[in-house]
């Protein structure tokens, strides 16, 4: 097979066993599929799964899944993330979507065209493992490492651009700041000796750009100083895959990196001997990210994915991961839009409906973005998800129409969700209200948020607050005022 570079990046695999006829393998990073994962997708493709033309789900999901962790990542290290900007979000996850349906259908082919033996008969399993093991130590070893990495790099990247074309009537210009690699190659290194210096709107961004390498750790900063471009200088041709600017066109990868193909009448996604001569004959460009055929492909693994696991492993996530899963929970393709800002994964028919959807319409005129969550079967999960400036929040709802206990109700979140919103439609005695808040606090050391909407007010309470001791006090003045 044709091996890729990634810069300077060396193998870490260490793969020198098969455990159950899979490869077994390590890298320094954390960034791992699981055996499970890719055992499945061994025994499918030993199995006659038809590589050539599809993109097996499980495994598409994995690797989707570790690039958008990667993306997340680099968003939340960025100074300012975009926020209000979904369009974007979409775009940077629609972009790992494709690299990864690509990414996982290459890994196939090269796997699948290890399955005969000089004479033309189907390998022992065992033995194909053992073939095919370079293959899958590079694909969901080093080389996912590298592109996790670079994921993270380009997210942040990208998170900086966007900041850059808000702030450029104030700093009109760009400086290249030198590398934070302790071993940086020599590549980019003119840009920061001579003192580059170019208006943001400059052509020269569009191809050129720290993550136009891999692994590159050089960045950008805002500036008003004049601008500075020697003579002298010739700018270094990006690598392939990395000559977009993400934050320009929010993909992540290009669509020129080698697991993709070389023009659409080589596209696995273009089926049929018509579209493939058709693409051939009219020269059709090749644009990836916003190709029907491949989006196409994209959607049935989308449809396949498991709720239910999905809810059931939030429990054993945190940081990026887990903000990453509540994410993917609102870009599912299971809710109908029912009005302005409220998305619903329930039937109107559903016993909860009515009570979901007033508690929605009273977060949506505070800026809230809301999706109406399913209820699986046999999983504990949240009822909302709450989207505002970029932050993606779960929340249980509690609605109080008597005079009963908010401690009680507060009691049976726990274990469900680490935010609560309580809907009041009765009124309830300010004071008890509050101790009631501060003794779920205190029994739930993961309780981080309760949202009380009292009338036309919409109350947040966090841990510090319920640690002042002046809470009381507070709180009664925000629900009487």
């Amino acid at each position: 097979m044709d091996y890729l570079y990634y810069g300077d990046s060396q193998c870490q695999c260490g793969c020198s066993t098969l455990r159950n006829g899979v490869a077994e393998y390590s890298n320094d990073g954390g960034v791992t599929v699981g055996l499970d994962v890719l055992g499945a997708f061994m025994r499918k493709i030993y199995g006659g799964f038809d590589a050539r033309n599809e993109v097996e789900h499980t495994l598409w999901r994995e690797v989707l899944r570790i690039i958008n962790e990667g993306t997340v990542e680099g968003l939340l290290q960025a100074p300012t993330p975009p926020t209000h900007d979904d369009e974007f979000y979409r775009a940077l996850r629609h972009s790992n979507e494709v690299f990864a349906a690509f990414k996982v259908h290459d890994m196939g082919v090269h796997m699948a065209q290890r399955l005969l033996d000089a004479d033309g008969k189907l390998k022992p399993y065992r033995q194909w493992a053992e073939d095919v093991k370079d293959i899958t130590t590079h694909h969901v070893g080093s080389w996912l490492k590298t592109e996790y990495d670079t994921a993270v790099l380009r997210a942040h990247a990208a998170a900086d651009w966007r900041e850059f074309e808000r702030n450029k009537d104030v700093m009109p210009n760009l400086r290249w700041v030198k590398t934070t690699s302790p071993n940086p190659e020599g590549s980019h290194r003119q840009y920061w000796e001579k003192g580059l210096v170019l208006p943001v709107d400059d052509p020269f961004w569009d191809e050129h750009h720290p993550g136009d390498r891999w692994d590159c750790k050089c960045s950008l900063e805002q500036t008003d100083d004049p601008v500075t471009m020697p003579d002298d200088m010739e700018p270094t041709p990006p690598q392939r895959g990395l000559e977009n600017n993400p934050g320009k066109d929010g993909h992540t990868f290009n669509d020129t990196h080698p697991y993709f193909p070389h023009d659409c009448s080589r596209c696995f996604a273009n089926r049929g001997f018509k579209n493939k001569v058709h693409t051939l004959f009219t020269n059709q460009d090749k644009h990836c990210n916003a190709c029907a055929k491949i989006d196409n492909v994209i959607g049935k693994a989308n449809e396949r994915v498991d709720v239910k696991k999905m809810f059931a492993e939030l429990g054993n996530l945190s940081g990026a991961q887990y903000i990453n899963q509540i994410r993917r929970l609102t870009e599912l393709k299971i809710y109908t839009k029912v009005e302005k800002d409220i998305f619903s994964a329930i039937s109107k028919d559903s016993a909860e409906y009515a009570n979901l959807l007033a508690g929605a319409r009273k977060a949506t005129r505070y800026g809230y973005k809301v999706y109406i969550l399913p209820n699986p079967k046999g999983v504990r999960s949240a009822d909302y998800i709450y989207v505002r400036k970029g932050v993606y929040k779960l929340f249980d709802l509690k609605t109080i129409t008597g005079t009963g206990s908010i401690g009680s109700r507060l009691e049976e979140s726990i274990g469900q969700t680490n935010r609560v919103f309580l809907n009041l439609t009765t009124t309830y005695p300010a004071n008890r209200m509050a101790t009631e808040i501060k003794q779920y606090f205190e029994a739930n050391d993961d309780a981080l948020e309760v949202l009380v909407a009292v009338g036309k007010k919409m109350i947040s309470v966090d841990r510090d607050q319920v640690l002042d001791r002046n809470f009381h006090k507070h709180f009664r003045k925000k629900i009487e005022q």
